[in-house]
C-alpha cells in the first residue's frame, strides 16, 4: 500500500493548540499552515484517497493469483450377464470400483498465456462373475497452455485495468497535492484577512478616541458659550458612528477567527474558546514577475494538469484494449504430458518418469465475430472521449495561463495602489492635525473636523486593504503557478 506523507522543512511542526494567559494564541503565518497541513479534514480526506487507489491496484493483480484445485470420487457400477447373438455366448457379469484422484493448478500469466497443470491417479477394481481382477492403477501429469496471438495478445483486460489503475493511483496522488495547495493557499489567505481585520479595529478604535475627544472638547467649549449646541451634536453623532463601526468590525473579527480555525484544526471545541492574533505584520516585499517564467511553471507544476493529462493517458490505454478487441481471436493451444499404468501404484508413478506412455497435441482455435458491433461502439467512443478530453485539457492550460497573467496584474495593481494609499494617509494625517490647530484657534468649525476625521478613518482602512489584497495576491500567484509547496518547503512524498 502507497502512503502519502507530507515533509516539512524551514519551521517548527505545530500540532496542537498552546493556550497562552487568558486563551490567546500567538500564531505565526508558517506555524498556521503546519496546522493546516496536519489537521485539516479536507486534506485528511483527500490524502486517504491514493491509499484507496493503491489497494485497488494490490487487488487488481489478483488476475495472476493461480488457483489451486484438487478433488477425489469414488464409484462403483455392475453389469449383468447377457447372451450375445453374434457368438453365441453369455458376457460375463461385472463389478467394478473405481477411485481417483486429482489435483491441478490454473491461472493467467501477465502476457496473456493461460495455463493449467494437472495431476491424477485412478484405482479400478474389477470382479468378473465373482472372481475379482489384479487392481489396476492409471496415473497422469500434463499442462496445457493457450497463447492469444491476435486479440488479447499486446493487451487484455487484466493487463488494461492494472494500466489504467496504477494512472488512477498517479492522478489521485496530483488531486491531493492541488487539494492541498489550495488548503494553504486559502490558509495564507485567511490569515491575512486576519491580520487586516486587527488593524481595523486599531483603527477603528482610534477613529472612537478622536470622535470622543472632539465631542468633550466641544461639549466643553457650549458649556463656556464658545461653541453652538449643533457642533456638539454633531461630534457626538460621530462618536455614535464610530463606536457602531468599531462593533462591526469586532464582529467581523470574530468570524474571520472561525473562518481560519476552521482550515488549521479538526478539534474547533478546543479551539472555540482561543483568541488567534497573528504574529506576523502586513509588509509590502515587491515581487518582480516573468509572466513567461510563470507560464512554465504552471504548465509544468500545476496538479490538476498533469492529473488532467494522467487521464488522458487512461483514455489511450482504454482505446488500446478496444482496438485489440476488432480483432477475430485466434488461439495457439498445446498439450503435453505422461501417464503411467501398472497393477500397483508405485510402479505406475514411475511410469511418468520414465516418459513410458508420453502424450502431446498442437492446434490452433480461429473464433470470427460475426458483427462485433459492440467492440466497434465501444472503440468510436473512446476515440470521440479522447478528441473531447484533449480539447478540454488545452483549455484548462489556457485557463492557467489566463489566471497566471490576471494574477500577476492584480498582484502589480495593487502594490502600486499601496504606495498610493500610504500617500493619501500621510497627507490625511497632515491635513486633520492642521484643521485642528485652525480649530483651536477658531479659524475653522467642528463639522470640518468631523469630515477629516473620516477621511482619515478611510484613508488608513484603504492603505491596510491594499497591503492585504496584496500578500493576498502573491498567494494567488504561487497557486496558479502550482508553487505553493515549494514557497513553503512542503515536500509531498509516496511511500
Amino acid at each position: 500500500m502507497k502512503l502519502l506523507s507530507i515533509i516539512c522543512c524551514g519551521f517548527f511542526c505545530v500540532m496542537g493548540v498552546h493556550a497562552e494567559t487568558n486563551n490567546v494564541r500567538s500564531l505565526s503565518l508558517q506555524e498556521a499552515i503546519k496546522l493546516a497541513v496536519a489537521h485539516n479534514f479536507d486534506v485528511q480526506i483527500s490524502r486517504l484517497t491514493p491509499d484507496i487507489n493503491s489497494i485497488t491496484l494490490w487487488g487488481d493483480y489478483a488476475a495472476y493469483d493461480p488457483s489451486f484445485s484438487v478433488g477425489g470420487s469414488d464409484g462403483y457400477s455392475k453389469s449383468g450377464s447377457a447372451y450375445n447373438t453374434t457368438t453365441g455366448t453369455y458376457t460375463t457379469a461385472t463389478q467394478s470400483y473405481d477411485q481417483s484422484y486429482n489435483t491441478g493448478v490454473n491461472g493467467l500469466l501477465p502476457f496473456g498465456t493461460k495455463y493449467n497443470v494437472v495431476g491424477n491417479t485412478e484405482r479400478i477394481n474389477n470382479i468378473y462373475s465373482g472372481t475379482e481382477a489384479p487392481s489396476q492403477y492409471t496415473t497422469g501429469a500434463g499442462v496445457s497452455l493457450s497463447q492469444p496471438l491476435l486479440k488479447n495478445f499486446w493487451t487484455d483486460s487484466s493487463r488494461t485495468l492494472i494500466a489504467v489503475a496504477k494512472n488512477t493511483l498517479k492522478g489521485s496522488e496530483l488531486d491531493f497535492r492541488y487539494n492541498l495547495i489550495s488548503i494553504v493557499a486559502k490558509t495564507e489567505q485567511n490569515y491575512y484577512e486576519l491580520i487586516c481585520l486587527y488593524e481595523n479595529i486599531k483603527v477603528q478604535e482610534t477613529a472612537l478616541a478622536l470622535a470622543k475627544q472632539l465631542a468633550s472638547e466641544n461639549k466643553r467649549k457650549v458649556e463656556l458659550g464658545a461653541m453652538a449646541p449643533l457642533d456638539e451634536k454633531q461630534a457626538e453623532s460621530q462618536a455614535a458612528a464610530s463606536q457602531a463601526a468599531l462593533t462591526e468590525a469586532q464582529g467581523q473579527l470574530d468570524q474571520q477567527q472561525n473562518l481560519l480555525k476552521a482550515l488549521i484544526t479538526d478539534q474547533y471545541s478546543d479551539w472555540h474558546k482561543v483568541k488567534v492574533i497573528p504574529s506576523d505584520q502586513l509588509v509590502a516585499v515587491q515581487e518582480k514577475f516573468d509572466i513567461q517564467e510563470s507560464w512554465k511553471k504552471g504548465i509544468a507544476k500545476r496538479p490538476d494538469l498533469l492529473s488532467a493529462k494522467v487521464s488522458l493517458e487512461s483514455r489511450g490505454i482504454t482505446l488500446k484494449y478496444q482496438k485489440n478487441q476488432l480483432f477475430p481471436q485466434l488461439d495457439l493451444v498445446g498439450t503435453y504430458g505422461r501417464n503411467g499404468l501398472a497393477t500397483s501404484l508405485n510402479p505406475a508413478i514411475d511410469d511418468i518418469g520414465n516418459d513410458r506412455l508420453p502424450y502431446y497435441s498442437i492446434g490452433a482455435t480461429l473464433t470470427i465475430p460475426l458483427s462485433n458491433r459492440a467492440a466497434r461502439s465501444a472503440y468510436r467512443q473512446t476515440k470521440v472521449q479522447i478528441a473531447q478530453d484533449m480539447l478540454r485539457t488545452k483549455q484548462l492550460e489556457q485557463n492557467i495561463l489566463i489566471s497566471i497573467d490576471n494574477a500577476i496584474k492584480s498582484a502589480n495593481t495593487y502594490y502600486e495602489t499601496i504606495q498610493s494609499t500610504r500617500a493619501a494617509r500621510e497627507y490625511a494625517e497632515e491635513a486633520l492635525k492642521a484643521e485642528q490647530k485652525k480649530l483651536e484657534v477658531g479659524q475653522s468649525t467642528s463639522f470640518q473636523v468631523l469630515q477629516l476625521q473620516k477621511d482619515l478613518t478611510a484613508a488608513r482602512l484603504n492603505e491596510i486593504r491594499a497591503l492585504a489584497n496584496y500578500n493576498e495576491a502573491l498567494a494567488t500567484v504561487a497557486s496558479n503557478e502550482g508553487t505553493t509547496l515549494e514557497k513553503y518547503k512542503l515536500t509531498v512524498k509516496v511511500n
